[in-house]
């Protein structure tokens, strides 16, 4: 089993992001077009972008998917996950069910801790830094789930690779974090993952 996690640069695939027609879905074409912020809409553009090379590769089709009403985005044969932050995009598409987010570095402050860290997690000490890429694992899991944010960032525990919920393991997770973004991916099961960046 492996994952495929797509990461885009928004920059580096400019010309790639003004020609929206060859990878994109009618639904992502006529939403994009609705957008008046550049960067919101590029960011949109960008995870269509991810989502169309994971699922087609370098043929780049328009992917077809579906919506669920919490937003979460479902394909027929397989797992995905969208996520955008800054000048990055990225997708997972995997056979089990999958997560990803992505963030911009940035310090957390520190009054957020008893919303975002679980009992266990309150005894170790984090700095602003951790607290964001503790966030970025535990939305990644959240979106595997559909549940969202609202889903309970402090049910959950980080440690060893793992999320716990309710003292059993809920899911595997790796981060691929750089100077330039934090990224999670947490999935049912564990997988290889091809890395793939655009």
């Amino acid at each position: 089993m492996k994952t495929k996690l797509v990461i885009v640069n928004i920059d580096r695939s400019a010309e790639l992001l003004n020609a929206p027609e060859r990878f994109s879905s009618a639904e992502r074409l006529i939403r994009s077009k609705k957008i008046k912020n550049p960067l919101v809409r590029a960011q949109g553009l960008a995870a269509e972008l991810a989502l169309s090379y994971a699922l087609s590769g370098e043929m780049l089709l328009p992917p077809e998917y579906r919506r669920e009403k919490s937003g979460k985005p479902v394909i027929e044969d397989g797992f995905i996950s969208l996520s955008h932050s800054g000048r990055f995009a990225v997708c997972a598409y995997s056979p089990v069910p999958v997560g990803v987010d992505i963030e911009i570095p940035r310090p957390v402050r520190a009054s957020v801790k008893k919303r975002l860290l679980s009992a266990e997690e309150l005894e170790e000490w984090l700095d602003g830094f951790s607290l964001l890429k503790r966030f970025v694992i535990k939305e990644a899991y959240l979106k595997m789930t559909g549940e969202g944010v609202f889903g309970g960032l402090s049910s959950l525990t980080v440690t060893g690779g793992r999320i716990i919920r309710g003292g059993e393991t809920a899911a595997v997770c790796r981060s691929f974090d750089t100077d330039e973004y934090f990224l999670a991916l947490v999935s049912a099961e564990d997988t290889d993952t091809e890395l793939i960046e655009l």
